[in-house]
């Protein structure tokens, strides 16, 4: 959070800030559990497999996050598109 917005701005921005920071901070621990995870199964199979059985090969990397792909329509309003998304922002930080 800037120190302008900290000092002079809204008494509600820094909740917002904070759910954000800890919003963030849950998803990073998440996504370290799921290679921390992987990793360890894979070391576990292949430290106690049977003798002939096959090597467990540790996974693709494969991203947590779909990627997000813009509508393709002929008529694509963006500046309706924008607004849109702003009312759905601002009713999500000041509704939580």
């Amino acid at each position: 959070m800037p120190l302008d917005e900290f000092w002079h701005g809204d008494m509600r921005l820094l909740s917002v800030y904070q759910k954000a920071y800890m919003r963030n901070k849950t998803y990073s621990a998440w996504v370290n559990g799921q290679y921390d995870y992987a990793a360890f199964s894979v070391a576990m199979a292949n430290a106690f497999a049977k003798k002939g059985q096959s090597k467990v090969e540790y996974p693709k990397y494969d991203d947590p996050v779909a990627k997000y792909e813009k509508p393709k329509r002929k008529n694509f309003n963006a500046e309706y598109e924008f607004r849109k998304q702003q009312a759905e922002q601002q009713a999500w930080l000041f509704n939580r």
